[in-house]
């Protein structure tokens, strides 16, 4: 029985081992064939490229372009914008902290980028407001 029992477990063995090179020589170390080299993760990341947008100077935003004044709905979205904002930074800070509050670089990029579209939008409203009193 024990003897069974070893030779069931090479034989597993040995055509996961088959299987795992027919996967290789099908499609490369990296799922491609025209490439042999590896790729380092964070070169292709998402994260990385974020980055690199963070750096560029804001856009200019036109939120309120073509959209018909309305004085009480400027009043919702300027409440909206606070708790957004709000919920957006506990959403930060709840990823920083569950990552033990080891990378700060994550968490000032992404305050910076919220205070920074923060501004922009509370601008736009204020500049809607000022529209508005001075068509009164």
């Amino acid at each position: 029985m024990p003897n069974l029992l070893t030779t069931m477990m090479v034989v597993l063995q040995l055509v996961m081992a088959v299987g795992l090179g027919v996967l290789v020589f099908r499609n490369g170390r990296n799922g491609r064939n025209d490439e042999s080299t590896f790729v380092l993760a964070s070169e292709s990341s998402h994260i990385v490229k974020l980055a690199s947008d963070a750096q560029a100077p804001p856009k200019e935003v036109e939120l309120y372009r073509g959209i018909p004044f309305d004085e009480h709905l400027l009043d919702l979205d300027q409440k909206a914008l606070e708790e957004s904002y709000r919920a957006h930074l506990v959403k930060l800070w709840a990823v920083w902290l569950s990552d033990g509050a080891r990378n700060s670089a994550n968490i000032k990029n992404g305050l910076r980028i919220s205070r920074e579209s923060y501004h922009q939008a509370a601008a736009e409203i204020k500049r809607r407001e000022q529209q508005i009193q001075q068509e009164k």
